[in-house]
């Protein structure tokens, strides 16, 4: 009979039996032989004691029990280390601290942004004005210069003024015409003057009867020049 046969007796069946009394015990129907009895025994006394057993099964569960919540703490640590690694590093950190202090704040930005729009609104402002002026400039131009005025006014200012020309026609008026002058005595002529001058000329005729005249050809010719005031002339031969 093996081992095996005896091994599905219940440790407790067996503590029960005396030793002395395994040779001719019958267990299950099976009776176990002296040299069976032996190996079953030696084998019995092979096994650990329920104590050690449970003691052994009780380190193993808080073994069981230290490495779930160690496995615990380690998924833990594993999400919080992903969570960690996300963070950008100490280099990166001091990177964005250099580059954020090497830029203006927000308030200087602000500041500066106001400032500009102060004076896009204020060149706005001039560019109307300047607009304003170059149409006011436009027209202005058009005007004469002072030099244009001084001329016209110095012009004016010798010219004889309304009354002295009102006069002057008055006493033109009050004059003899030309045919009253030329009437006033027989052969007087009237001879015209231009800028204060009279030029007088005489042709020189011939006659062999006193009746039928020629003329020679020669002429005479005399620039007067005409004294300011109201002068008569007149033209006498040597005798």
């Amino acid at each position: 009979m093996g081992v095996e046969a005896f091994l599905n007796v219940p440790d407790e069946a067996v503590a029960r039996v005396p030793s002395e009394n395994l040779g001719s015990y019958r267990w299950n129907g099976l009776i176990l032989s002296t040299p069976d009895q032996s190996d079953a025994i030696a084998d019995l006394e092979a096994r650990p004691t329920q104590e050690a057993y449970d003691a052994v099964v009780a380190d193993r569960d808080s073994k069981i029990e230290n490495i779930n919540q160690l496995q615990a703490t380690v998924e833990a640590n594993n999400s919080t280390i992903s969570e960690l690694e996300k963070r950008p590093t100490a280099e990166q950190l001091s990177t964005a601290i250099a580059e954020r202090d090497a830029r203006p704040t927000q308030e200087a930005y602000d500041a500066v942004v106001a400032n500009r729009d102060s004076k896009i609104e204020i060149i706005n402002q001039l560019q109307v004005t300047v607009e304003a002026n170059n149409s006011t400039i436009s027209e202005l131009e058009k005007r004469p210069t002072a030099e244009q005025l001084a001329a016209a006014e110095a012009e004016r200012d010798a010219r004889p003024t309304q009354e002295a020309y009102d006069e002057v026609v008055i006493e033109r008026d009050a004059r003899a015409t030309i045919e009253q002058i030329q009437d006033a005595r027989n052969g007087s002529v009237v001879i015209n003057s231009s800028n204060g001058e009279a030029i007088i000329s005489f042709n020189i005729e011939e006659s062999e009867d006193l009746k039928t005249w020629q003329a020679t050809g020669e002429k005479i010719t005399k620039t007067i020049q005409l004294k300011e005031g109201k002068k008569f002339y007149r033209f006498a031969l040597d005798k």
